[in-house]
């Protein structure tokens, strides 16, 4: 398996810039024997340092510690590969901790606005993320089972051959993973809060529509899909 890349990595370019930038680090961490679920750890603490940063109001610390965070997210799998360390039992704690990164900015931001409708607005964001959770896990399982995952072959990326095609046309295949996709990726749009606090809403508002389209579709595919 390719040290450097995860499966989703192949479509989007932007996870496969931030794995590239987090290469070094991982090879850093490695050659000092961390351990995957160290990192994974360090991330999850360094993302409650960052709520507890923001919800202060220092703003430079907020920006390090989850910065840091969101790269240690990427260096846990691939520590994990360069160590030949990966996962052998159904519990994935990556996964678990991701869960709880993404329920502590939820509540953060719940706690910085700290009124009804906003409270509201945020558990209406939270349900719908752990709903689309919940509906692509169902799907993942299903495609398992019937060994329809797709699989890279060669390590070829798929944006590669868009550099073939038309400028605006490249530009627009390029986007659309980046853009149709709730991923670590997604979470540096919260640094715009740094700007304007209220920019939370526009952020969150997107991620909203990420999920509900994926929920759809997910769906959908569910729907369609026979056993």
């Amino acid at each position: 398996m390719n040290k450097l890349f995860t499966p989703s990595a192949y479509n989007n370019v932007l996870i496969w810039l931030i794995s590239i930038i987090c290469l070094p680090i991982s090879r850093l961490l490695a050659l000092f024997k961390f351990t995957p679920n160290f990192i994974t750890s360090l991330s999850l603490v360094l993302m409650i340092l960052s709520s507890f940063f923001l919800i202060n109001g220092n703003s430079l610390l907020f920006m390090i510690t989850f910065i840091c965070s969101l790269f240690l997210d990427f260096c846990d799998g691939q520590v994990a590969r360069i160590l030949n360390k990966s996962n052998k039992t159904k519990f994935r704690f990556d996964h678990f901790t991701d869960t709880i990164k993404i329920s502590i900015i939820y509540i953060t931001f719940g706690i910085l606005f700290n009124d009804y409708y906003s409270w509201i607005f945020f558990f209406v964001s939270y349900t719908l993320f752990f709903f689309n959770t919940y509906i692509q896990n169902i799907l993942n399982n299903a495609l398992k089972i019937n060994n329809k995952f797709l699989k890279s072959t060669k390590n070829k990326f798929t944006f590669f051959k868009y550099l073939k095609l038309n400028l605006f046309i490249a530009i627009y295949k390029l986007l659309i993973p980046i853009i149709f996709t709730f991923n670590s990726h997604s979470l540096l749009l919260i640094l715009l809060v740094l700007i304007d606090i209220n920019a939370a809403y526009m952020i969150f508002g997107y991620f909203n529509l990420i999920f509900i389209f994926r929920i759809y579709n997910n769906s959908l595919k569910l729907v369609n899909f026979k056993k």
